[in-house]
């Protein structure tokens, strides 16, 4: 009885543990599935800036390969469901503390609802994300001549090697 409880208890958090990332369909203007795929961990955290301090963040972490090109992109929700939709015109950097408590730092684009990584940075995290068993401590602040706004919140790895490790073979299938 216990050998069986302890077996199932195994198997149920190795499912939760590898759910830290979704892999997910786009979908068309008529809501159907598309055959481009992207794979999303939601994470949670505070943000902070001249209106509030330390309120609730939801962020929606997201990977996409197109033509063998990686592309990751911040989705953020201030107060858990309120979507940043003004990423233009700012300045955006992202700040990762890995386990050693090295810093890497990365500029971010604002692309209207997300900041987005440039390719060569978006290669560098996924090799980080790959490598790291730990969940990372993730800082992103933008900010322009009038506001500033500061994001903090964590991103585990867990999952994440087989997740993108999929999206890479769905995208070499796709395109040969």
């Amino acid at each position: 009885m216990y050998k069986t409880l302890f077996s199932f208890i195994i198997i149920l958090s190795s499912l939760s543990s590898s759910a830290q990332w979704t892999h997910k369909y786009f979908v068309d203007e008529f809501g159907d599935k598309t055959e481009d795929s992207y794979i999303v961990s939601t994470c949670t955290g505070t943000f902070s800036n001249s209106a509030t301090s330390n309120s609730k963040l939801s962020v929606n972490c997201m990977v996409e390969i197109e033509d063998s090109l990686p592309r990751i992109r911040f989705n953020l929700f201030e107060y858990g469901n309120r979507m940043v939709k003004d990423f233009g015109g700012q300045n955006i950097v992202v700040k990762i503390k890995l386990s050693d408590g090295t810093i890497e730092s990365f500029k971010l684009y604002g692309n209207g609802q997300y900041a987005t990584l440039g390719v060569d940075n978006s290669i560098k995290l996924i090799e980080i994300l790959k490598r790291e068993s730990k969940p990372l401590k993730v800082y992103i602040e933008r900010y322009d001549d009038y506001s500033e706004s500061k994001y903090n919140f964590t991103l585990s790895p867990i999952g994440f090697t087989n997740a993108v490790n999929k999206l890479y073979r769905i995208d070499k299938a796709k395109n040969g």
